[in-house]
């Protein structure tokens, strides 16, 4: 009787292997292939000064501040782009923050942009080490400069760059509020396409009896043996969401959004908890298309969501807080 239960046991052992082989083999390969977002460089502002930051390697990173010229700023925006997008592309998201008063520092982090390139180092999707540091240096110059290190501190990121928003807003306990459009944890989005997607790959009737455990550790290996093959970590930012509990949180999602659907998004949002978190989902929106779609509510709600956690009273309407 034992011999037949050792048996089964080894069986059953065997097929989890070979599942996870299988499976490991092809997500490793999917998880290291960047998707074609075919984004256009946003062209130089005449509004933005340029800027450069010394980071680590000896890389120096480059990137846009939009001072206010005319008026005290009522706070600082450190805005974080997409993947392949560049510092430019700031004021195509907060562009009402900058006219209501807020300055608005924009920086590419390495290989990405105008900023150093690192030999050897190809950004993937995926937010890693390499960036995370970055996104300190950017802090550490911010601690520097007196003029922005007495404003009030806000954090905004677009797709890959949410992660940083994230992570910078985590570390950072001045930063008061924190904004993400198309934001995702690796973890999270991994696991939602490979349940997706691995009924191409796998038979039907092993799909719906892997458990979603299953899922994460084979998962988990991936993202192993692709940080020992591409020699950097890739940060989790979920460990991180609850230092974001307390302080204002506005996730925006596409209703139409291909890469980062909707109920990641929302899941995100139930991952950081608290009652300052809020969720939108922007109808009609594809990824980070949230003000293309709605310019005008994107634009209030941005400028209002920043202003009330900044303590002071929102605008009524967009004319009045472009004219104050």
């Amino acid at each position: 009787m034992i011999w037949y239960v050792l048996s089964a046991v080894a069986v059953l052992v065997f097929v989890d292997l070979l599942t996870r082989i299988y499976f490991g083999r092809i997500v490793l390969r999917h998880f290291e292939t960047k998707p074609a977002f075919n984004i256009a460089p946003s062209p130089a502002d005449p509004r933005g000064e340029l800027i450069e930051i010394p980071a680590s390697g000896g890389l120096t990173l480059r990137g846009s501040l939009y001072r206010q010229a005319f008026r005290t700023p009522v706070g600082l925006i450190v805005f974080f782009p997409e993947l392949d997008g560049n510092h430019w592309s700031a004021l195509n998201y907060c562009e009402a923050l900058f006219e209501a008063g807020f300055d608005v520092l924009s920086v590419d982090v390495r290989n990405q942009g105008d900023s150093d390139y690192e030999p050897g180092y190809e950004p993937l999707q995926w937010f890693t080490s390499r960036e995370a540091e970055d996104v300190r240096s950017v802090f550490r110059w911010i601690e520097n400069e007196s003029e922005l290190k007495a404003l009030p501190l806000g954090v905004m990121g677009v797709s890959r760059g949410s992660n940083a928003a994230m992570l910078a807003a985590a570390e950072h306990p001045s930063v008061k509020a924190v904004c993400c459009e198309g934001g995702y944890p690796t973890a999270g989005l991994q696991l939602r396409y490979s349940q997706r997607w691995a009924v191409l790959y796998i038979p039907l009737w092993l799909v719906r009896i892997l458990p979603e455990w299953h899922y994460r550790y084979t998962l988990a290996l991936v993202r192993l043996i692709s940080e020992w093959r591409r020699g950097h970590r890739y940060v989790m930012i979920e460990r991180m969401l609850p230092r974001l509990r307390n302080r204002p949180v506005l996730l925006i999602g596409g209703e139409r959004d291909n890469y980062v659907p909707p109920d990641v998004v929302e899941h995100l949002a139930q991952r950081i908890g608290g009652t300052a978190t809020r969720c939108w989902i922007v109808p009609r929106s594809r990824h980070n298309g949230g003000r293309v779609a709605a310019r005008e509510v994107y634009d209030q709600t941005l400028l209002r969501f920043f202003q009330t956690s900044f303590g002071h009273e929102p605008s009524r309407d967009i004319a009045t807080a472009r004219t104050a």
